[in-house]
């Protein structure tokens, strides 16, 4: 039994694309990237927190009622939450009928998400699945994605993790070994670019990825192509002549720009800076794989 616990914002299962076989996705909250693409924004702030979705609200007060630190108003444009005062009981939540407040995380133990990852074993088994850490970025949580992933190895259970790479090279060495496979994200070579495009430079990223290629671990490089920010010529020949310059072969995963998490920038009243770029075609996609395997390098759009 541990008394440890992570926030957690989603617990997904039966999923096929996060890894092999059927899986469940653990998404655990915070990330240290603020990238401009992001599609899981609610998953940034590594806390739980209260957002409003005011074409649900009935404006019955229930929320302002019960809050015992006043921390709700009510105007025209629907009610506000003072953080300052917010104590996050979620009373508010919990008496909203019209459920126009939603809590974008949840503290559960890791015995309770070990639990829930091994009600599906069965079906890891038979598919050759397993569970597969999320974010925000997982390594974020540190000691408790250690935990999560030491205790699911101890059952047998195949493990993979979602990293941006952005954590101490010590924490990576740490966890490589509870690790089956490492979803690892190249979004820029260029520094002031990455910089640019995430919040943070890559040196440290690209040592964590050389570090786990040195010691053969079972990775796949995932590269988000985003059209007019990192989807250059110069930009994928970059990535290409890193990838080459590995000790090992990996497959690399070209992820095509979405706007799925649009919604989402406006439920949490951000601005999303990227709503006048449209998604790539398949036909320039395949333009982009074709570069890729003409350099060796196995392949593939989506994954």
């Amino acid at each position: 039994m541990s008394n440890k616990s992570a926030v957690v914002f989603d617990i997904q299962k039966y999923s096929i694309h996060d890894g092999p076989g059927i899986r469940t996705v653990v998404f655990l909250k915070g990330c240290p990237l603020k990238c401009l693409w992001c599609a899981n924004p609610e998953s940034q702030l590594s806390e739980p927190h209260i957002v409003y979705f005011k074409d649900k609200c009935i404006s019955d007060l229930n929320c302002k009622k019960v809050c015992p630190n006043n921390a709700i108003t009510f105007d025209k444009e629907g009610i506000k939450i003072n953080e300052n005062k917010c104590s996050k009981c979620m009373l508010c939540v919990d008496n909203c009928y019209a459920t126009a407040l939603k809590v974008y995380g949840k503290n559960l133990t890791i015995d309770e998400i070990v639990s829930k990852c091994m009600e599906d074993k069965l079906f890891y088994e038979t598919s050759n699945g397993g569970v597969t850490l999320s974010g925000g970025e997982p390594l974020f949580q540190f000691e408790a994605a250690h935990e999560i992933l030491s205790r699911l190895k101890s059952k047998g259970i195949h493990t993979a993790i979602e990293t941006t790479g952005y954590v101490s090279n010590e924490n990576i060495k740490k966890i490589m070994d509870y690790v089956d496979l490492f979803l690892f994200d190249i979004k820029a070579v260029n520094i002031d670019k990455h910089k640019r495009l995430t919040g943070v430079d890559n040196h440290i990223i690209h040592d964590n990825l050389r570090y786990l290629d040195e010691h053969n671990k079972n990775i796949i490089i995932r590269v988000p192509v985003i059209p007019s920010l990192n989807d250059s010529k110069d930009d994928m020949l970059n990535i290409i002549n890193f990838v080459k310059n590995l000790k090992n072969k990996h497959q690399v995963n070209l992820l095509p720009y979405h706007r799925l998490g649009l919604y989402k920038y406006e439920v949490l009243k951000r601005d999303y800076e990227l709503k006048d770029i449209t998604p790539p075609k398949d036909d320039y996609m395949n333009s982009i794989l074709k570069m890729f395997k003409e350099n060796d390098i196995e392949c593939q759009v989506g994954g």
